[in-house]
């Protein structure tokens, strides 16, 4: 029993050495992949009814090199009834401005595909989206970032329900969103 505590310990000890011996001859390239959920609001008044939204997204972040891909789901809702807002999945990449630094400054763009609601009319459009963040603690294996994205509907929002009710005003129809975001990423 004796023994196998002191082989144990032994073989432990001894394959920290290569790691050790290493660590300074190799340059450290990060290949993370990050689970994490962000809570936002939208900035202006971006809804049908010119009322501020909140929401909240989860997203996987697979970060590679100076940048990383992100694919997420998410929604928004207005306040205070919620009897407007989408729910999308997306896609995208960012670059890291400053890589490799503990705290990262990036850009980066993408595509969604949203489904949009006011009250009984609901249509599905694509959207791009431009974002700026800073992640925080990237050497940590728990990161929180914020950002600022600013997303815009490349179709009209214009479908009409059962009843002949459509979005009367063109800013709910191209919606353009600015949204700033916290998360946590594990």
């Amino acid at each position: 029993m004796r023994t196998t505590a002191i082989l144990a310990a032994f073989l432990a000890l001894f394959s920290l050495v290569p790691a050790t011996a290493h660590a300074t001859d190799v340059e450290v390239v990060r290949h993370e992949n990050i689970i994490g959920g962000k809570v936002f609001g939208l900035l202006g008044l971006p809804s049908a009814r010119e009322t501020g939204e909140i929401g909240a997204a989860i997203d996987v972040r697979l970060e590679r090199g100076g940048g990383f891909s992100e694919f997420g789901v998410g929604a928004t809702f207005s306040m205070p009834k919620a009897l407007d807002g989408a729910a999308w999945v997306e896609g995208g990449y960012s670059i890291y401005l400053n890589n490799p630094d503990d705290v990262g400054v990036y850009v980066g763009g993408g595509g969604q595909l949203r489904w949009i609601y006011v009250d009984t009319v609901s249509n599905i459009a694509p959207a791009v989206y431009g974002q700026i963040g800073v992640m925080f603690d990237r050497s940590q294996s728990t990161r929180m970032y914020a950002e600022l994205r600013v997303t815009q509907n490349v179709l009209p929002f214009n479908s009409k329900d059962n009843f002949d009710n459509s979005v009367a005003t063109p800013r709910a129809a191209w919606r353009t969103e600015v949204m700033a975001a916290f998360g946590f990423g594990f």
